[in-house]
């Protein structure tokens, strides 16, 4: 009897020990596996091959995924704060509301319709990435970088990008209708882009091309800076100036915007305040 007692209270101290150590991890990740709402935090997967892999609700932050391939993965709502995918393959993945603050994803393969929505990336970085055709809707990010990112054809409607960093970015045809308060887009690339009804406060757009672009409805304010900016043929009509800028308005002036006779200034307002 009292050995039963004893393994009784052994087999009872093992599962209280058990609860308090929390879920029990469940590596190594599989490609294509239900590894969902598990903990991965400061795991190193670099290299691994995990194309379709389920990490929905998943704990990854700090975790290192440096040139892995995560193509047409799953991380809906997944904690990714301070993780790496420097250098990673996530073609096609879900990435909708993902925590994924100070996260790394420079040189990443974006690519085949990779989904962002409703995502928190406060500082993240995706220099040098491949974003075409990505739905960033949503997201609040400011301070990310998207220094020499390719978002040809993305969206980022309804997004909140203060201080976003967009330094020689492509945007040609991306739909940028966001708030850019003190965002900087210079030497951007953004023919046909749609700024409409954009915030576009203490701005830094110097040198960009937006050649075809649409601002109607956009708000400038004092501070933006246009020098050396090309405006050819875009739309401006509706759009708000507000306070003093170095907006020089006599058609073909290199040393502040440039713009030739097609754009639009129809019932544009100028407030020097």
């Amino acid at each position: 009897m009292r050995q039963l007692r004893l393994n009784l209270s052994l087999s009872v101290t093992s599962l209280l020990l058990l609860i308090l150590a929390g879920p029990v991890l469940a590596d190594p990740l599989v490609a294509g596996g239900n590894h969902s709402h598990e903990i991965h935090t400061a795991h190193d997967h670099t290299d691994e091959i995990l194309p379709g892999i389920n990490l929905s609700d998943a704990n990854l932050q700090a975790s290192i995924f440096r040139r892995a391939d995560l193509s047409n993965a799953n991380l809906e709502r997944a904690i990714l704060r301070n993780a790496i995918f420097d250098f990673a393959n996530l073609s096609g993945a879900n990435l909708n509301d993902i925590t994924a603050n100070a996260g790394r994803f420079r040189n990443v393969d974006f690519s085949g319709g990779a989904t962002f929505i409703g995502a928190e990336m406060n500082v993240a970085n995706f220099t040098k990435s491949n974003l075409v055709g990505a739905d960033l809707r949503g997201i609040a990010a400011d301070g990310i970088a998207f220094t020499q990112a390719d978002l040809t054809n993305a969206t980022t409607a309804g997004s909140n990008l203060t201080g976003g960093l967009f330094v020689s970015a492509n945007l040609t045809g991306a739909d940028m209708r966001s708030n850019f308060n003190r965002a900087n887009f210079r030497k951007v690339v953004a023919h046909s882009a749609n700024f409409r009804n954009a915030n576009i406060e203490r701005v830094i757009l110097k040198d960009g091309d937006f050649t075809n672009a649409n601002f109607a409805g956009a708000r400038f304010t004092d501070g933006t800076d246009f020098t050396g900016a090309n405006f050819e043929s875009v739309i401006f009509s509706h759009a708000y100036f507000i306070g003093s800028m170095n907006f020089n308005l006599s058609i073909g002036h290199n040393d502040t915007a440039r713009y030739n006779a097609a754009t639009d200034f129809g019932e544009t307002d100028f407030d020097p305040i």
